[in-house]
């Protein structure tokens, strides 16, 4: 069973207040993305608001149980 829905992309993030993160913008992703940075920088901040902002979205939670299928 193929996944005939495109995923959706991120153009930027902005969070304010999340964990050690007072503020902060990330702009222009592109289609592969790569977090290279010292321990405790926030790396894993990063990818828990992305799983976060995905969680919350309908069309996200549909594709979820689509990978969970295959």
């Amino acid at each position: 069973m193929g996944i005939t829905k495109r995923l959706k992309m991120l153009n930027n993030i902005s969070v304010e207040n999340f964990r050690g993160v007072k503020k902060a913008q990330i702009d222009d992703f592109k289609n592969i993305n790569l977090f290279i940075g010292k321990n405790g920088c926030g790396k894993s901040t990063v990818l828990e608001i992305i799983f976060l902002l995905c969680s919350a979205c309908e069309y996200c939670r549909i594709e979820k149980q689509v990978y969970k299928s295959v």
